[in-house]
């Protein structure tokens, strides 16, 4: 009789593995939009935070509306680094990863979640700010000609 009450146990402690591992797995359905020649900053004023970034350097803003989110960054096909995100709720910016080296980048990728990689080319090596916006189910990746500003 102990057996069986075992069995049964195994058996139902299997089947919830079975089950998570198939949840775990589901891929999540984003719609991603990549803008190459996007910048909300105005023209006319400068780019007063410029100097504190890089030109050597790559930098994603994780923005908006992230929600204990796993980011996977890929650079040239090769996993650079996964984190965990939560946008603050009164700036929007949920962090900012800097990737070295900008003249070694060919191709950047992005996962949120289970989505599949996302990858694009970094054809210009000046259009080093990058935007990750996450609305809902939407994801836009943007190119800032200016260093955004979070209040």
């Amino acid at each position: 009789m102990k057996s069986i009450q075992l069995l049964i146990v195994a058996t139902i402690l299997l089947s919830f593995s079975c089950v998570n591992k198939s949840i775990n797995k589901r891929k999540e359905n984003y719609n991603f939009s990549i803008k190459y020649d996007f910048s909300t900053a105005d023209t006319t004023k400068t780019d007063k935070h410029r100097y504190k970034y890089s030109t050597d350097t790559v930098y994603v803003f994780l923005e908006d509306e992230f929600q204990a989110d796993s980011i996977r960054i890929f650079v040239n096909g090769k996993q650079h680094k996964q984190l965990s995100v939560t946008s603050d709720e009164a700036t929007g910016l949920a962090d900012i990863i800097e990737i070295g080296n900008i003249e070694k980048i060919d191709q950047l990728g992005f996962a949120v979640n289970n989505s599949p990689v996302v990858n694009f080319e970094l054809y210009d090596t000046t259009m080093n700010l990058i935007g990750i916006e996450k609305r809902n189910k939407d994801i836009e990746i943007v190119f800032y000609k200016k260093v955004p500003s979070y209040y």
